[in-house]
């Protein structure tokens, strides 16, 4: 489920690489999954990041810049950032030709009631009363034939 996850969510405008699941490993932060129990709308998501920050990741966990860091490059204000589609995710791993490993991280993500928005607001972590996410509505979707429910 997972590789075909992987396999049919590449974006066609990411066509300068191809994704292979090489190795799976799971975790499960009992304390995470406390704090978002009773938040409904799950999916499973992507996250990617550069292969220096996965240490502080599985130590810490996800984290919101702090107010004081700069706010630019967040195109819906800071938050965490996942993607149902991979290989956007992919694209924040910064792999090369030369060093082409990089590690995303397939989440179950509580998304609750969504925002969606088609344009960037960089402002959008001000979420609308009742709102519990934002959701950047892209150009690629995954094809609704192969969503699969667990």
């Amino acid at each position: 489920v997972i590789e075909k996850y992987l396999k049919t969510t590449h974006g066609k405008t990411h066509n300068n690489y191809d994704l292979e699941l090489v190795e799976l490993f799971a975790c499960k932060k009992e304390a995470e999954y406390e704090k978002f129990k009773d938040v409904g709308n799950r999916m499973l998501l992507w996250h990617g990041s550069r292969l220096s920050n996965w240490a502080g990741i599985l130590s810490q966990g996800l984290r919101i810049a702090p107010p004081e860091a700069p706010s630019t490059g967040y195109m819906f204000g800071k938050g965490i950032y996942f993607a149902d589609m991979a290989s956007k995710s992919a694209n924040y791993c910064w792999a090369t030709k030369s060093s082409n490993v990089g590690l995303l991280l397939l989440s179950e993500v509580a998304l609750g009631k969504i925002n969606e928005l088609l344009n960037a607001d960089y402002n959008a972590n001000k979420l609308p009363k009742g709102c519990n996410s934002v959701k950047g509505c892209g150009q690629t979707v995954p094809a609704p034939k192969n969503f699969t429910t667990l």
